[in-house]
């Protein structure tokens, strides 16, 4: 990172793009039914990355999409132990599918179940082909 100097701006408000919100409001709250509490925990997990800058200006936050963020929350509870290697391949594999129902259905309700069902079996083909196939060679 060498030549590049952070700075916090100073309203937080100002620095949450407002489709980041939307998808992470309809991920947590409508697709997985967790209360409010948890975007704002989102939102204060983030906030300091999302503030910084680079000399011209850049927010490396928005770099990943919206949906790269809350992609761990869709981790079943029985893989949320991986180690952080597996943790990351496995959102890189769950990510992608939110961020096509949000271009081609706007992450309407009527789209969760597909989504469910595509999520749910992009984490069983990830684990059957990377991590239980790891675990036999161990």
């Amino acid at each position: 990172m060498s030549g590049y100097h952070y700075e916090l701006m100073p309203d937080p408000a100002e620095i949450v793009a407002p489709d980041y919100c939307d998808v992470w409001r309809t991920i947590i709250v409508d697709f997985l039914a967790l209360p409010q509490g948890e975007l704002t925990r989102i939102i204060d997990k983030w906030r300091d990355r999302m503030m910084e800058r680079t000399p011209d200006g850049m927010s490396m936050f928005y770099h990943e999409s919206a949906e790269y963020y809350v992609a761990p929350l869709l981790v079943p509870e029985s893989l949320r132990t991986l180690t952080p290697y597996y943790f990351t391949r496995l959102c890189w594999k769950i990510y992608p599918v939110i961020g096509r129902y949000n271009r081609e259905c706007k992450l309407d309700p009527s789209c969760f179940a597909a989504m469910r069902r595509e999520i749910d079996r992009a984490i069983e083909e990830w684990v059957a082909k990377h991590y239980l196939s790891e675990q036999a060679h161990d």
